[in-house]
């Protein structure tokens, strides 16, 4: 847990130093899961496992025909080439396959928690921000291009629409709003347009009001003006 904002968040490692996700406060090495490292032991072995999977795929049916032709060229009249060569063939089949498959699985984990730890920083993030984050914080919190900060910011709001929302300020700035998080004092964006996650785009219903309590301003000062009172 981080001692300044008291969140379990994940910590960033900047060269030697780890920070918090959440408040950017220098916390311990390895006090908690890190954004840079979630899911890379899973991803480069999934990697290597294709790498020997592709190799036994390729070498043994390389092997398997090599010896197919050599003992058929060797001894026309018999089969012998085909009794080393489709055994050899299928085992190298099977096997390869096997390892590919194992690989792309082990691959896939370790860019899911790789995901899930990002996620869980932006949370923290937003906890700490009133529940609102832009993909520039995102980018210098998470160490990150603020072009894929922006595009995991996106797939959350397609993979959770009921709990992050895209939203758009008075200045047409995106920025990320989370829902449940209460918004702190004076930390609150002017949204003017919502998009929601099947990509319509709608008037916010805190912008109706605040635009009929401004035209009831205007039409009072108005009359104060016209009156005198």
């Amino acid at each position: 847990m981080c001692p300044n904002c008291k969140q379990n968040a994940p910590i960033v490692y900047r060269g030697t130093l780890a920070y918090c996700t959440a408040c950017g406060a220098p916390r311990p090495p390895f006090s908690a899961k890190s954004v840079n490292l979630a899911g890379q032991p899973s991803k480069i072995g999934g990697s290597v496992a294709k790498f020997f999977g592709w190799l036994i795929l390729g070498g043994g049916l390389l092997l398997a025909l090599s010896l197919g032709l050599f003992f058929q060229l060797l001894i026309p009249a018999g089969s012998i080439g085909y009794a080393f060569g489709i055994p050899i063939g299928l085992v190298s089949l099977v096997v390869g396959l096997l390892v590919l498959f194992g690989g792309k699985k082990l691959e896939t984990s370790g860019i899911e928690t790789e995901r899930a730890a990002k996620f869980d920083a932006i949370w923290g993030m937003a906890v700490a921000r009133g529940g609102v984050v832009t993909a520039l914080d995102v980018g210098r919190s998470l160490n990150m291009p603020v072009d894929g900060a922006d595009q995991i910011l996106t797939e959350m709001t397609k993979k959770h629409p009921d709990y992050v929302s895209i939203e758009v300020d008075d200045n047409g700035k995106l920025f990320y709003k989370l829902a449940g998080v209460a918004e702190q004092e004076g930390a609150r964006f002017g949204v003017k347009y919502r998009v929601e996650g099947d990509g319509r785009v709608r008037i916010a219903d805190e912008l109706e009001g605040g635009r009929a309590a401004q035209e009831q301003a205007e039409w009072e000062e108005a009359q104060r003006k016209q009156y005198g009172r």
